[in-house]
């Protein structure tokens, strides 16, 4: 890809959810795609847009190097009694999501804690650390778990790990866990680097945001992914004992998942430098001739311009109904599970 003057230009694609929704490489002429998927088949002769494998470099995700470089800053029982939990039980750590993921997260996880014991007398006697998202908090201002033992809401108002006071306390929560649960949200990529396996369980008030995305898919596939997904509750309780049973002993498939997504030319190689290297090739091959086209593309790009743009918004239109109407299911699916999830606090509540 050039600009207009001749330039290299090169996407830098070190998101490894956007990445994974963009599994496919969509056109680069000069330049290249830095991204933290594995290469792409050389095979050329049946995919458009397979011909540019060659200009593809497969970096890694370079914001994910510095997870690799942490230790934990405490132990665990210093760590468990700061935040509130039993020193001498294991611990899930569940990582809230996103507003746009998880608009109604608190009332889910009443529920996920309820039925998760109701049916597992181990898991009823492990700890649950609750980590709001930073930018999905205002939810907890009024949200009340005392009720449920040996659960903990920490850090209340949620904290992006942006320094290192911040990162190490996150770091920590992860690396002291037993396993991490969540909904979707890019912290489950953080805990794979930690080496905790990473657990969630399908639900109607989620429908959207997990099978809905197509990186979730992803992170979720059976031979590739790094979610251990489960399709119902009593599923999820038997995946998530034998996380405690297995506790701090590794986790295969985030480690496949880490090898090939974020760090494919070795776990001991960070990306960082080697998108630096790539950059730099880049940049020094220098201005080529732009293409313009065919010679005949500026006589007909008014006449179709009119049809391009009609195309356009009939197509915007129908993506936002359908999103429209998927919040309203979605927001309809949260409701209902909050409601049951009152009701059954209010019949644990003693009279």
């Amino acid at each position: 890809m050039e600009s207009s003057y001749g330039a290299p230009l090169t996407t830098c694609d070190t998101s490894v959810l956007s990445t994974l929704t963009r599994l496919t490489f969509v056109g680069a002429r000069n330049a290249g795609f830095r991204s933290g998927s594995p290469p792409l088949s050389s095979d050329r002769s049946s995919d458009p847009e397979r011909a540019t494998a060659s200009r593809v470099v497969v970096t890694g995700a370079a914001p994910y190097d510095h997870w690799f470089e942490w230790r934990p800053c405490e132990s665990h029982h210093a760590f468990c009694t700061r935040v509130g939990l039993p020193p001498g039980r294991p611990y899930l750590l569940y990582l809230c999501s996103s507003k746009s993921i998880a608009p109604h997260e608190a009332a889910f996880v009443r529920r996920w804690v309820t039925e998760l014991r109701a049916v597992s007398p181990q898991l009823r006697g492990a700890g649950v650390l609750v980590r709001p998202h930073p930018e999905n908090a205002k939810q907890w201002r009024e949200a009340d778990l005392s009720d449920l033992e040996h659960v903990a809401l920490w850090p209340p108002a949620g904290a992006s790990p942006v320094d290192e006071n911040s990162r190490a306390e996150y770091y920590d929560s992860i690396y002291h866990s037993a396993a991490v649960v969540g909904v979707n949200t890019s912290a489950q990529i953080e805990s794979a680097i930690v080496g905790r396996g990473v657990y969630t369980v399908l639900t109607t008030e989620f429908r959207g945001a997990q099978q809905g995305t197509l990186h979730f898919r992803h992170l979720g596939d059976a031979n590739s992914g790094l979610l251990h997904v489960a399709e119902n509750f009593a599923e999820h309780a038997e995946q998530l004992e034998a996380a405690l049973d297995a506790a701090h002993d590794g986790d295969d498939r985030c480690r496949r998942f880490i090898e090939t997504f974020v760090r494919p030319h070795g776990l001991h190689r960070p990306a960082t430098p080697v998108l630096v290297a790539a950059l730099e090739e880049t940049a020094a091959r220098g201005r080529t001739r732009p293409d313009q086209g065919p010679w005949w593309g500026p006589l007909v790009r008014p006449l179709l311009a009119p049809v391009a743009a009609r195309a356009a918004r009939s197509s915007w239109a129908q993506e936002q109904q359908a999103v429209g109407q998927q919040r309203l299911k979605q927001q309809d699916h949260a409701d209902a599970a909050a409601r049951r999830s009152e009701r059954a606090a209010k019949k644990q509540r003693p009279q």
